[in-house]
C-alpha cells in the first residue's frame, strides 16, 4: 500500500527537491513512470524551480528512501525505477536507464543511451555514457570513464583514471585501474588486473581467419614502456608483425584475398600499433620532442610554424613550413601541436586549442577556444570551430561549417558544406553515421537552415539568424512563431507571412524525406 501511494505522489519527504507532474508513460520493461518537475533551484545541476525533469516510478524507493537526492538531479528522457537511487550530486540524463537496486552516487555522471541495472554501483566522478553497459554488481568510481558499446558486469570494478572505449567487455573479478586504456573487442574477465598506465587494445578481426590483432602497452619496472603484439598464441614487438600477419595468410590462404591485399592490410595493421603506441604515450605524459618550432615574426598575434622533424603520416618533410599558431604551448605547458599531428596550409590554431595524435588542421581551418582535434581527426577547408569540443577518432569537418558550444565530434562522423551547429543550449554528441546539411534562404531576410540527423534516427532543424532550434513538426506547429523571431518587429502579417510560412512547412517535410534517407544509409 505504502508503494502504491508512493507512485501516486501522494507521499512526498520535505526534503525533495523534485515532485511527479501528471505526464506518465508505460517504458519498455512495461513500468508505468512519471515526468519530475524541480521544485527549487538545484545550483549544482543548474536547474531552476519549475523545470521539467526525467522519468522516475516514484518519488521513494521500496525501502523509504528519496529516488533523487537533493543535489542530483534526473533530467531530458532518462528513466529511473525499480530500487535505483541517485544521490549526493549525481546526474542522470540523455536517454540512459537506471533500474535495479543500484546506485549513482558522489559527482558521477550517466548519460547518453547508457544503462544502469542489478545492483551496480557508479560513484565519485566516474561517467558512464554512450551506449554501455554497467550490471551485476559491478563499481565504476573515480575518474573512470566508459564509452561507447563498453560492458561491465560481474564483479568487475573499473576505477582511477581508466578509459574504456568500443566493444570492451570486463567481467568476473576483473580490476581495472590507474590510467588503463582499453579499445576494441577486448575481453577481461576472471581475476585479472589492468593497472597504472597499462593500455591494451584488440583490432579487428582479421579477414581471413578468426585471430584478432591485439596491442598491450604496459609500464616497465624501469619506469619505461614497452609493448607487445599478440595474434592468435604468437607474441612479437610492432616490428614483427608484418611478417608474422605473412605467415597468418599462408596457412590460412582464403580465394577472396590476394596476397597483395594481404600485404597491404598488414602493413595498414602495423602502421595502425605504431600510431596507438605514439598517442598512448601522450596520455601518460611521456617527455615528447616538439615536431614544430615557431618561425618568423608573429602577424596578428599568430606565429607561421616550421616543422624540426619529418612528419610521414603527414607527408611533412624537416624544414616544411606550415599553419598559424597563436603559442608554442598551452596554459598547461603542454605542447599545441603534439605526436603526428600537423597544422598545415593557412590554418590557425588559437587560445587553449590542441592538435594531438596524428590530427590534421589544414586549408584555412580555424580552431580556438579549448577545442581538442585528435586520433586522425582532420578540421579543413574553411571550416570554424570553437568552445570546448572534441574532434576525434577519424571524424572530418570541413566545407564553411561553424560549429560552437560543447560537444564531441567523433568515430568517423563527417560534417560539410556551410553546417551551423551551435551547443549553447546543451552537449552535442556527434558520431559514426552523423549527417548535416544547411540550406536556404528561407523566410525573412532569408536565413540558413541546418538540418541534422540525431544518433536515435530522428532530427533537428536549426535556424542561424534567430537560434530557433527543434523538430520538423515543432517547425509545422509553430511557423509563426519563428517568423516573428526573424521579421521586422514594426511588420504585421504582410502579404508575405503565409508565403514564408510555406516555406517552413516544406523545408520540415524535407528533413523528414532526407532523415529517412539518412536513416536508410546508416542501416
Amino acid at each position: 500500500m505504502f508503494a502504491a501511494k508512493l507512485a501516486r505522489g501522494y507521499c512526498i519527504s520535505i526534503c525533495a527537491t523534485f515532485e511527479l507532474t501528471g505526464e506518465r508513460k508505460i517504458n519498455k520493461q512495461g513500468v508505468c513512470l512519471y515526468r519530475i518537475r524541480a521544485t527549487r533551484d538545484i545550483a549544482a545541476r543548474g536547474v531552476r524551480a519549475g523545470d521539467l525533469g526525467g522519468w522516475v516510478s516514484s518519488t521513494h524507493t521500496m525501502t523509504g528512501e528519496l529516488r533523487i537526492a537533493k543535489d542530483a538531479w534526473v533530467s531530458h528522457e532518462a528513466e529511473i525505477f525499480e530500487d535505483a537511487c541517485v544521490t549526493d550530486s549525481a546526474r542522470v540524463g540523455g536517454h540512459a536507464r537506471v533500474c535495479g537496486r543500484t546506485l549513482i552516487s558522489g559527482y558521477a555522471r550517466v548519460d547518453g543511451w547508457s544503462r544502469v541495472y542489478g545492483r551496480a554501483h557508479v560513484f565519485e566522478t566516474a561517467v558512464v555514457d554512450g551506449n554501455a553497459r554497467v550490471g551485476g554488481n559491478a563499481r565504476v568510481l573515480g575518474a573512470a570513464h566508459i564509452h561507447d558499446h563498453v560492458q561491465v558486469r560481474g564483479e568487475a570494478c573499473v576505477a582511477g583514471e581508466a578509459s574504456l572505449y568500443d566493444r570492451v567487455c570486463v567481467g568476473g573479478q576483473a580490476r581495472i585501474s590507474g590510467s588503463a586504456y582499453l579499445c576494441g573487442r577486448a575481453v577481461i574477465a576472471g581475476n585479472a588486473a589492468i593497472a597504472e598506465d597499462a593500455h591494451f587494445q584488440v583490432f579487428e578481426t582479421l579477414e581471413t581467419f578468426e585471430d584478432s590483432v591485439e596491442l598491450i602497452r604496459t609500464a616497465l619496472p624501469n619506469g619505461e614502456y614497452g609493448a607487445q603484439v599478440r595474434i592468435g598464441t604468437w607474441i612479437g614487438d610492432i616490428g614483427s608483425v608484418v611478417d608474422q600477419l605473412f605467415l597468418c595468410w599462408q596457412r590460412h590462404q582464403h580465394a577472396r584475398c590476394s596476397q597483395s591485399e594481404w600485404m597491404e592490410r598488414a602493413l595498414q595493421i602495423q602502421k595502425m600499433c605504431a600510431q596507438e603506441m605514439r598517442m598512448w604515450s601522450q596520455i601518460v605524459g611521456e617527455a615528447e620532442a616538439p615536431s614544430f618550432e615557431i618561425f618568423g615574426e608573429p602577424s596578428g598575434g599568430l606565429y607561421r610554424i616550421r616543422a624540426v622533424r619529418d612528419i610521414p603520416d603527414q607527408g611533412v618533410r624537416k624544414g616544411d613550413l606550415g599553419g598559424w599558431v597563436s603559442s608554442k604551448y598551452l596554459n598547461d605547458g603542454t605542447l599545441r601541436i603534439s605526436g603526428e599531428a600537423w597544422v598545415a596550409g593557412d590554418a590557425i590554431v588559437k587560445e587553449n586549442a590542441r592538435v594531438e595524435g596524428n590530427a590534421c588542421v589544414k586549408d584555412n581551418a580555424v580552431v580556438a577556444g579549448s577545442v581538442r582535434v585528435s586520433r586522425c581527426a582532420v578540421v579543413e577547408k574553411d571550416a570554424m570551430v570553437w568552445g570546448t569540443i572534441e574532434v576525434t577518432d577519424w571524424a572530418r569537418v570541413g566545407g564553411s561549417a561553424r560549429i560552437m558550444g560543447e560537444g564531441r565530434i567523433y568515430r568517423d562522423a563527417y560534417i560539410d558544406t556551410n553546417a551551423h551547429i551551435w551547443g549553447d543550449e546543451g552537449v552535442f554528441d556527434i558520431f559514426r553515421n552523423a549527417h548535416c546539411v544547411t540550406l536556404g534562404p528561407f523566410g525573412p531576410y532569408g536565413s540558413d537552415m541546418t538540418i541534422a540527423r540525431l544518433r536515435d534516427g530522428g532530427c533537428l532543424i536549426y535556424q542561424f539568424m534567430n537560434g530557433w532550434i527543434g523538430t520538423p513538426q515543432a517547425m509545422r506547429e509553430n511557423t509563426d512563431e519563428i517568423i516573428e523571431l526573424v521579421a521586422d518587429r514594426r511588420i504585421s502579417r504582410c502579404e508575405e507571412w503565409d508565403a514564408w510560412a510555406e516555406q517552413y512547412k516544406r523545408l520540415a517535410d524535407l528533413a523528414d524525406s532526407m532523415v529517412k534517407t539518412w536513416n536508410v544509409w546508416a542501416g
